[in-house]
């Protein structure tokens, strides 16, 4: 049965975060993220909170943009969730930064190493 709640998440990398969050108290959203309701690669539940995640390991700058547009379109479509974007610190430029401030997007910076998922999550609940 836990096999086919994670078979339900069409993102790769929010497949071992998730994994990951349910053993830190989250749980799934059950209205699941698709490409198609912009609800992120993976969408949380933490209390009473619902959180949108954007995930990339996108490796240059030339997809900032993208994201910047992605988040925008998820902030106006869910405004009372909290959103996240976890990336690699060296894709985003100072200006982009601060859309993402403007947008109260907050970043999560990853190398996605081993085991990234659990700095993810623990950068993810110092939050709350």
């Amino acid at each position: 049965m836990l096999s086919k709640k994670f078979d339900s998440i069409y993102d790769a990398d929010a497949k071992p975060l998730a994994k990951e969050a349910l053993k830190k108290g989250f749980s799934l959203d059950r209205y699941r993220s698709t490409p198609n309701n912009h609800k992120g690669d993976l969408s949380l539940n933490f209390g009473n909170q619902n959180i949108i995640i954007e995930i990339t390991q996108m490796p240059t700058r030339h997809g900032q943009c993208f994201k910047i547009g992605q988040c925008f379109i998820q902030k106006n479509l869910w405004p009372n969730s909290r959103h996240f974007l976890v990336c690699k610190k060296k894709l985003l430029r100072k200006s982009s930064l601060d859309a993402f401030k403007k947008l109260k997007i907050n970043i999560i910076n990853t190398e996605f190493e081993n085991n990234w998922q659990i700095k993810v999550i623990k950068e993810l609940k110092k939050s709350f």
